[in-house]
Parts: structure tokens; sequence; C-alpha cells
């Protein structure tokens, strides 16, 4: 089950459904780190420049440095090779960036293959920090 954690809740683009989630959290009276399914609340988006946690299954390897995942399949992208196999249930952290193949190049000296991430060029996408397997 695809689940995106939002340390910024003042940014928060989401459906009616995720918006009513984030007043009933506001009206608690607590500043805790909003817990989205995106199950419940298809449509969510990601916001630029917004930290997430995202959880979810891996759907495909494009290579050793970039996978998607969830349903949705959001390109995570990163600076180190990351373990993942199709299937395995991951945990990623990481930035919101608007992913172009010459901006991940110039930032982590790579030689991508661009016929891998047409479908992934000026999408959001995380610039991931942290890779958790968490189920095989």
């Amino acid at each position: 089950m695809p689940t995106i954690t939002r340390s910024n809740r003042t940014r928060l683009l989401a459906v009616p459904a995720a918006l009513a989630l984030a007043m009933s959290a506001a009206a608690c009276g607590d500043d805790d780190t909003v817990v989205e399914e995106a199950e419940e609340a298809p449509g969510i988006q990601l916001v630029e420049g917004e930290q997430v946690t995202i959880e979810g299954e891996v759907q495909e390897v494009l290579d050793p440095t970039a996978f998607t995942v969830g349903a949705d399949e959001t390109l995570v992208y990163g600076a180190e090779a990351f373990a993942v196999d199709e299937g395995d249930e991951v945990t990623v952290t990481g930035d919101v960036t608007v992913f172009t193949v010459a901006a991940v190049e110039e930032r982590y000296d790579y030689d991508l293959t661009d016929d891998l991430y047409v479908d992934y060029e000026t999408e959001l996408a995380v610039d991931s920090e942290e890779v958790v397997v968490t189920e095989q």
C-alpha cells in the first residue's frame, strides 16, 4: 500500500479527502507529520521542494541508481546504487524535484541512457537521501 509522508503540511496539494485529513490533523493542535495513504486519497501530488517519505512496491528498476515505486510509478533516483529488485517493498526519503536528465547528469556526474528516462523528463521525482527495503 503506497504511503506518502509529508513534512511540509502548508505546501500540501491533494484531493479533498486528503485536505480533510490534513484539516482534522490540524484541528488536533499537533504539528506532527501528515501521513497520507495514496489508495485512500487518489490523485495525491508531489510538490517540488518538499521532503517526502514514500512507502511502496518497486515497479521497475531502470538502472542501478534509479527505479520507480508505487502504482503511479514515481521515479526515485540518487547518488548511490540501490540494492532493490522489482516487487520489493521500500521506504524512500528524499526531496521532490523536477526530473531532467541534464540536471541529474550534472549533479551526480552520470551519463544516463536518455531513452530510459523519456517518460520522466520534466516530471516530479524523488531525489533520494535514503532507501530502505522493508520486504523482499
